[in-house]
């Protein structure tokens, strides 16, 4: 679970699988030798609290409040699930919980429209397919480009700087120094990297 700046779309905040404390009575299945095959002990419980990171947080706790903003921005990511599993691994999404100061616990529609949730704020950004193949068939590139027989990682940083170096061979020279500021939705316990593969070379 990733929290993010709603100005900036920088991730401010990160609570990952394997630092997520399992429930009394249940376990984490993402830490080394745990049983994933147990799927009725493996509940878990988070808090999500609108206030800034703390030098000393509490367990299981996501601090995913911007000074200056009202709106939290938060992403629940799940990679790959296990084989015949559905998108969300055969567990179902979390079941969020709204707890006021008076007490008062709520779920469902009355949650979000308490919160005003929208997610219209986190779609991604897509290329539009004209862009896409006008970048891709450029004349005197070969029918692969830009994928290369043996798949090259690069760095992700952002759309845009990604486009002009796949494609353009565009690059200031210094992406190190651009980390921080250009990616876009990342995440704080790791980066990004993608290659550009084509199925036209083959098994």
């Amino acid at each position: 679970m990733n929290s993010y700046n709603a100005a900036t779309a920088m991730p401010t905040a990160v609570l990952n699988d394997i630092s997520t404390g399992p429930d009394v009575g249940s376990q984490n299945p993402y830490l080394p030798g745990a049983d994933r095959l147990n799927e009725n002990a493996r509940s878990y419980t988070v808090s999500v609290l609108n206030e800034a990171p703390t030098a000393q947080p509490q367990p299981n706790t996501l601090y995913a409040g911007v000074p200056g903003q009202d709106r939290i921005s938060l992403l629940y990511r799940i990679y790959l699930p296990d084989n015949g599993r559905d998108l969300t691994g055969g567990v179902g999404l979390p079941e969020p919980e709204l707890r006021l100061s008076g007490g008062q616990v709520l779920r469902g529609d009355a949650l979000c429209s308490a919160v005003n949730a929208d997610n219209s704020i986190l779609k991604p950004a897509s290329l539009p397919l004209d862009t896409y193949k006008t970048l891709r068939d450029q004349p005197g590139k070969p029918a692969t480009f830009p994928a290369e027989q043996a798949p090259v990682w690069r760095a992700y940083y952002s759309a845009e700087f990604t486009l002009g170096g796949t494609y353009l061979g565009k690059c200031d020279g210094t992406p190190e120094g651009r980390r921080t500021v250009l990616q876009h939705r990342q995440q704080l316990c790791h980066g990004r990297g993608q290659p550009q593969v084509r199925r036209r070379f083959g098994a």
